[in-house]
């Protein structure tokens, strides 16, 4: 059987509660698939976006929370 056959007989059978199962178990998410996704370029480009905006939103608390008094401290040593 050709990749084209076993097209025609999914197609052909799509309403059967088997081959949903099976096409279903096929195109499930695991781990490892998603791992895999992520560590290729088309993965990078969709996980790069939202690294970022995590690391931007850590960033900016950490100046609202802290910054302020770093610099504080800092110039009011005595040189």
């Amino acid at each position: 059987m050709n990749i084209e056959e076993i097209k025609q007989f999914l197609a052909e059978n799509k309403d059967d509660e088997e081959v949903k199962m099976f096409v279903g178990e096929l195109s499930a998410v695991s781990a490892d698939k998603v791992k895999g996704f992520l560590e290729t370029e088309e993965g990078k480009k969709v996980l790069q976006p939202r690294l970022d905006q995590h690391f931007t939103k850590g960033l900016e608390t950490w100046k609202a929370d802290d910054l302020e008094k770093i610099v504080e401290e800092e110039v009011s040593e005595p040189l």
